[in-house]
């Protein structure tokens, strides 16, 4: 299965949400915050499972410092995905759509002044599974078929559940920590 983790607000704190596990010294000068408790044995056990774990960031950080803050801080991540790489992708993708557009209009004699096109989520893209703290990334990856679990600050074993969904069947579903709602 593959996994698609949010940096912030899930596996690292914003404000003192939740308690922390400190990092080694080069991941703290890359970095300079902690690792949400039991997130490193949770990313460890899933990895031994044979899933693929890729982490996602939104905070302008560029992916090869992401990369080397996993090394350090023993996280076995097999892919970074970070806000930039997102917008070059989709921008590449918008300009390829739009030069076939603009190839079948002029074979039909016809112009055009560019088609819009929505792009998708990236940490959706080719994933079973995303774990996030922000309800409406959940349900952007419920639309695209993907499984969903809101990770909140308020339960105090929070990876039992994810762990609970990593084994299950392959059924899209909407988890929170809370409730859990099939559909």
């Amino acid at each position: 299965m593959k996994i698609a983790f949010d940096l912030e607000g899930t596996l690292i704190a914003e404000c003192g949400e939740f308690a922390c596990e400190r990092t080694g010294y080069l991941a703290q000068l890359l970095l300079p915050c902690g690792i949400r408790i039991g997130a490193r044995a949770l990313l460890h056990d899933l990895a031994r499972a044979g899933h693929s774990l890729t982490l996602y960031s939104l905070s302008g950080l560029p992916a090869w410092k992401l990369r080397l803050w996993c090394l350090a801080a023993g996280l076995p991540v097999r892919r970074v995905i970070t806000l930039e790489q997102a917008k070059r992708r989709a921008l590449k993708n918008l300009q390829r759509q739009q030069r076939r557009f603009s190839k079948d209009l002029k074979a039909l004699g016809l112009s055009h002044f560019g088609k819009t096109s929505e792009t998708p989520w990236p940490p959706c893209q080719s994933q079973d599974l995303l774990l996030d703290d922000e309800p409406r990334h959940i349900q952007v990856a419920w639309r695209s078929g993907v499984k969903g679990v809101l990770v909140t600050n308020r339960e105090q074993d929070w990876t039992a559940h994810i762990r609970e969904v990593a084994l299950q069947s392959p059924e899209i579903e909407i988890i929170t920590l809370q409730k859990k709602a099939t559909l």
